[in-house]
């Protein structure tokens, strides 16, 4: 993650913003064993499976063509914060929706706003 956050503030202009969003181990917890039927977005069945020992979250997409598999580690916001503070960026916000709810306890996405000053 630091060599992202150096590539993102050595892109950025000054004053810049980077905004992002990960899943932490509460939506992991909370998604874990999800199954459904999507076929109005193309998707015959989505199902997910959280591994607590290797801290992964794998998304199975299963479509007619195939089976698509999305990994993903789940990331919590101190190990966010201290990375931007190390590589010398900011955080201008950090909200648990789209709609910009505050972060509690229950929060399973963060989106975060990082900013070079």
């Amino acid at each position: 993650m630091k060599l992202v956050f150096e590539g993102v503030l050595n892109h950025l202009r000054t004053p810049g913003f980077f905004v992002f969003d990960v899943i932490n181990e509460n939506h992991c917890l909370w998604a874990d064993g999800y199954s459904s039927e999507q076929e109005k977005l193309g998707i015959i069945k989505w199902s997910t499976v959280y591994d607590r020992s290797s801290k992964k979250h794998r998304n199975f997409l299963e479509f007619e063509e195939g089976t698509e598999i999305h990994e993903q580690i789940p990331l919590e916001y101190d190990t966010i914060a201290n990375t931007a503070k190390d590589v010398g960026l900011s955080i201008a916000g950090v909200f648990s929706s789209r709609r910009l709810d505050p972060v509690d306890e229950t929060s399973r996405r963060l989106h975060f706003v990082l900013n070079k000053k």
